[in-house]
């Protein structure tokens, strides 16, 4: 797997220009190269089907769910609704 550093560099610039990358391609770039972005703190990766006990999880964390404004959803309307719309995305 790919791995995308976007760490500001030295010489200040973007990662997309230290890679080649142009800023409108960057995206579709990284979606085909299956990237994921990594810090010294965070990880970022696109999600999979595997994800969905995650997203239960914080569906259901009522922390999360006051900024939303919503109720939570059930498994079942997660794994009908909300994750095929990210896995899509």
């Amino acid at each position: 797997m790919n791995v995308l550093n976007c760490r500001w560099s030295s010489a200040g610039s973007w990662p997309w220009r230290e890679t080649g990358l142009r800023r409108g391609r960057c995206r579709e770039t990284i979606r085909r190269a299956g990237a994921e972005l990594v810090t010294e703190r965070l990880a970022l990766r696109r999600l999979t089907a595997d994800d969905v006990d995650e997203l239960v999880a914080l569906d259901g964390d009522p922390r999360v769910m006051r900024f939303l404004g919503r109720a939570p959803r059930s498994r079942a309307q997660i794994e009908a609704e909300v994750l095929p719309r990210f896995l899509g995305y």
